[in-house]
C-alpha cells in the first residue's frame, strides 16, 4: 500500500490567540513525503494555511511536538 502524501513538521514553540488558534510557530523540522517537485513551492503557503485552521496545542521551551496533516493537491 503506497504512503499518502504528507508534511510532517516539528513545532519547537507557539503562541495562541485568544479563540486558541496558532498565532506564531516555531519550526524546527519540516519533512516531505510524497510531494511532486513542483507543488514544493506551495510547502509554506500549505504549513501556514493548515495552523491557520487547525485549533493548536502551545508549546514553550524545549517541550516541542509533532504535527503531521495528510493532503491531496489536484
Amino acid at each position: 500500500m503506497a504512503a499518502i502524501p504528507h508534511i510532517k513538521l516539528t513545532i519547537r514553540r507557539s503562541e495562541l490567540d485568544g479563540g486558541g488558534m496558532y498565532r506564531t510557530a516555531t519550526v524546527r523540522n519540516v519533512e516531505l513525503s510524497g510531494i511532486a517537485e513542483s507543488a514544493k513551492k506551495y510547502v509554506p503557503d500549505i504549513i501556514m494555511h493548515a495552523l491557520s485552521l487547525a485549533p493548536g496545542v502551545e508549546v514553550g521551551g524545549n517541550n516541542g511536538f509533532t504535527y503531521i496533516f495528510p493532503f491531496k493537491l489536484s
